[in-house]
């Protein structure tokens, strides 16, 4: 395999200006050493090839000698043809004895320009039109890397009546061309009243291939032309068995084909233009255009597909456009309009079912049925539209006749298709829509069906109508009458409407879950990514995505996280009822308190670690958490008065809520900094505790929103929430034998304010005001603890305790949001505290005659739906 690179090299720029006569510099002077041409190895100046000296002089003519193998062509550099000239020509074989294929392929960040005066960049078989080619076809391909371009030269106002284009398959090629672009391929400017160039032209009688994944542009037409408008690719003449593989790619501008033998296939992308065949008369106009195949993906078309019959004047000659041969969407491809589009074939199959995707546009579907062709269609055709209540356009679908005989709705009798309605905006219950319209009143076989989305229950009925071309007598009159977008039913018509009969659960949504989602379903502002969101709830179909919703449009600052702060606080606290328990010591003039062998003395200090796990299931149409607590307590207390004791502690706490259910990935994770003042007072046969409490929980919270239809967002905030506390605690202890049974009871007020704060993330970020929960409970209960045993220096002391709690304010307040990037406000409704809780904790207390006592302890927390683990080792000493 030989290569020909080429270079640059300024040695020759006075020589090759001396070849030129006059002409402007040409950047691809010299073919490095080692090229293909058999015999000469030495660097070589391609200026001037034997009949083609008055053509193309300083263009680069390829090959100039007998082709031995393959030729390849790296172009590693910006090529500008000089004004008239093309930038390479290609005559693969101008003698008998041509073999090998001709490859030339333009690196990535170059580009490949023609002349101005129209000319061509890459033409491939231009010198064949003064010398006929003959002999053994020979291959060409033409590989455009990203980042390159082929541009055709641009035209100029006195000359010539189209600009240059980019690539040209010339007369009288009878090998195969195949193009591969993922870079740029686009035609030249027109002159001032002339067309622009067409990316790719062909007009020969070999085959071509075109695989797109790049961009190919029509060039733009002049500032006062009336004229062509701008073609990307341009399959005329003889030319037969043109295939285009569009994958992703992008084209602007036109194409146009002459056959039936053209292949168009689309594998998703752009195409920013039209499709219509082209004849030379109108006798072959017949079955001529190419077939279209949207073959996966989406495929956006802005543009007709297919023109009706009509003759154009083309460069002064008279042409004929019209409709394609057959158009098809196989493998679940879909079809997606953004502008009213007109649809001008023979024929339109599915296969393995598809989707029109109309938007807010309205598609017109011409079907020119005159020649035998079978059908194929299979599986379900989908008829995406979107209603747009602000704008009051919706897309829809209308058949009309033009050839033949009128087929059945549906294509065919076996057609199976859905309606699929998004809405912008809300509409009202009532609201009817045309989808399907038929012009010559086809007999509809098969109803569609609709998809109950966009925030309604949709209902479909066929609307017929009196009168119109076919005379159809067993409709209704509908003069007059129009759809709430005001498309009228026509007369003749056959309507396929949907109707809004009754929002669903996302227009009514209610409860705890409700307020976010009326709030989004409702929107009518400008900011994009509340519209997507607002687009998303509205297609929500079911009670459980509404719910779903509605919980993960929910702030953190409400129910769950509330509870958790107010846990982190009641396990700091147990600390301290653990060290009040420890110091009422058994004595012989009260009688009271705990048996154990350390003695109060004037001073006592402590410190304790704690750590707990709670679990919150679904309750009240709120989802749950789980919740992992730990954290660091310590203290000291002192001898005020016989029997008064009073003392300070300070604990940490560190929580990480976990939210599960479908609010799965949110969460907080919270700091807690609790400082109490306490006392305890025994008396003859009775005590009393009291704590004073004070907190402040700083909050890192995370919220993931993922609706269906929509970006999965994940939301952060910080802020922080303060909690005041007051606790009393009566018992009057009572010996029974070698234990010491306690009842009590127990109030306990708490107050914990939560500040403001706004959420970053996305369009799903809230901006929430602060709120206040309060909370009032009594216990009741028992505890019970005896000496068991002595070792050595040590004591042995089990204990235990059983309360039951009662919450007396059992909601949580409401709390006023609203989307960050705007809409209006909405109330969160609280969610209702569990009224009944029960606390069971076991203990172990090891005391030595030196004072020092360590305690184990264990406590389970129930309520409804909720439970609470957690244990503790807390060591004191008195001094």
């Amino acid at each position: 395999m030989k290569k020909l690179l080429i270079k640059e090299y300024t040695i020759m720029r006075s020589f090759n200006r001396f070849l030129l006569a006059g002409t402007s510099y040409l950047a691809f002077i010299v073919i490095g050493t080692g090229v293909a041409w058999a015999g000469d190895t030495s660097p070589k100046i391609i200026s001037n090839y034997g009949y083609n000296t008055n053509r193309d002089p300083g263009s680069l003519l390829l090959p100039t000698q007998a082709l031995t193998a393959a030729t390849n062509i790296s172009i590693d550099t910006n090529l500008t043809a000089p004004a008239g000239l093309r930038a390479i020509t290609i005559a693969p074989n101008l003698t008998d004895d041509r073999s090998g294929d001709v490859n030339v392929t333009v690196q990535s960040g170059n580009t490949v320009t023609g002349g101005q005066n129209s000319q061509k960049a890459i033409s491939i078989g231009a010198a064949c039109q003064a010398q006929p080619c003959s002999g053994q076809a020979v291959n060409t391909t033409i590989n455009v890397n990203s980042g390159a371009s082929v541009v055709g030269g641009n035209g100029v106002s006195s000359e010539g009546n189209t600009a240059g284009r980019g690539i040209v398959i010339e007369d009288h090629i009878s090998g195969k061309t195949t193009i591969n672009n993922s870079g740029t391929i686009s035609g030249g400017v027109g002159g001032e009243t002339y067309a622009g160039g067409a990316a790719v032209d062909s007009y020969s009688s070999g085959t071509l291939m075109i695989n797109n994944s790049g961009t190919i542009t029509g060039g733009a037409k002049g500032t006062t032309a009336i004229t062509l408008p701008p073609r990307a690719l341009t399959f005329d003449g003889s030319q037969r068995f043109i295939t285009l593989n569009n994958n992703d790619g992008t084209i602007n501008g036109d194409i146009w084909t002459s056959s039936h033998g053209d292949q168009l296939n689309f594998y998703g992308g752009t195409l920013n233009g039209s499709i219509q065949g082209k004849g030379t008369s109108n006798g072959q106009m017949n079955g001529s255009g190419a077939d279209v195949y949207f073959r996966s993906g989406s495929t956006t078309v802005n543009g007709d597909i297919g023109k009706p019959f009509q003759n154009i004047s083309e460069f002064g000659n008279t042409a004929y456009v019209g409709p394609v041969r057959s158009l098809y969407l196989t493998n679940g491809a879909t079809l997606k309009f953004d502008q009213n589009s007109d649809i001008h074939a023979v024929v339109f199959d599915f296969v393995n079912g598809g989707t029109l995707d109309l938007g807010t546009s309205r598609v017109r579907f011409y079907d020119y049925e005159f020649i035998d062709i079978d059908e194929t269609n299979s599986g379900t055709m989908h008829f995406k539209t979107t209603i747009d209540a602000k704008s009051r356009k919706h897309g829809y679908w209308t058949f009309k006749q033009v050839g033949g005989e009128r087929d059945y709705y549906g294509f065919n009798h076996g057609m199976t298709s859905v309606i699929v309605p998004t809405v912008l905006g809300t509409v009202q219950t009532g609201s009817n829509y045309i989808i399907i319209q038929d012009a010559d009143g086809r007999t509809l076989v098969n109803t569609p069906s609709v998809v109950n989305g966009a925030g309604y229950i949709w209902t479909v009925s066929n609307v017929r109508c009196n009168g119109g071309a076919y005379n159809i007598t067993d409709g209704v009159s509908c003069t007059g009458q129009t759809d709430t977008d005001g498309i009228s039913y026509g007369s003749g018509y056959t309507n396929i409407i949907i109707t809004a009969t009754n929002q669903n659960a996302a227009g009514s949504a209610t409860g705890v879950n409700g307020t976010r989602v009326q709030t989004l379903a409702t929107y009518s502002g400008s900011d994009p990514g509340l519209q997507a969101l607002s687009q998303a709830v509205n297609n929500l179909t079911s009670d459980a995505d509404i719910r779903k919703a509605g919980a993960q449009l929910r702030p953190e600052t409400t129910g769950n996280t509330a509870q958790a702060s107010m846990g982190a606080v009641t396990q700091a606290l147990s600390t301290i009822q653990g060290r009040t328990d420890a110091v009422r010591v058994a004595s012989s003039e009260t009688g009271t308190g705990v048996s154990s062998g350390e003695t109060l003395k004037g001073l006592g200090v402590w410190g304790q670690g704690f750590g707990s796990t709670a679990s919150q299931k679904e309750r009240n149409d709120v989802w749950g958490y789980d919740a992992d607590t730990y954290g660091l307590a310590f203290g000291t207390d002192f001898k005020v008065i016989d029997p008064l004791r009073a003392g300070l502690s300070f604990a940490y706490a560190k929580t990480a809520v976990d939210s599960t259910g479908v609010r799965s990935g949110s969460g907080q994770d919270i700091d807690s900094y609790i400082t109490s003042l306490y006392g305890t007072y025994s008396g003859k046969g009775w005590y009393v505790d009291g704590t004073l409490t004070y907190g402040i929980h700083k909050y890192d919270a995370k919220r993931h929103v993922a609706i269906p239809g929509a970006p999965t967002q994940t939301l952060n905030a910080d802020y922080s929430g303060q909690q005041y506390g007051a606790k009393a605690e009566v018992g009057a202890p009572l010996a029974v034998g070698p234990a010491v049974i306690i009842p009590l009871a127990s109030l306990a007020y708490n107050n914990l304010k939560q500040d403001s704060y706004r959420e970053t993330g996305d369009a799903a970020a809230l901006e929430v005001s602060s709120s206040s929960t309060d909370s009032i409970r009594s216990g009741l209960g028992a505890k019970v603890s005896a000496k068991v045993a002595t070792i050595g220096n040590w004591e042995i002391s089990p204990n235990g305790r059983a309360v039951w709690y009662h919450e007396f304010n059992q909601s949580s307040p409401e709390q006023t949001s609203s989307y960050a990037a705007g809409g209006a406000s909405f109330t969160t409704p609280g969610t209702d505290i569990a009224t009944e809780h029960f606390n069971i904790s076991l203990g172990l207390d090891v005391a030595s005659v030196r004072n020092t006592t360590f305690s184990a302890r264990y406590d389970a927390d129930l309520a409804d739906k909720y439970i609470s683990h957690s244990a503790s080792l807390q060591m004191r000493t008195e001094f």
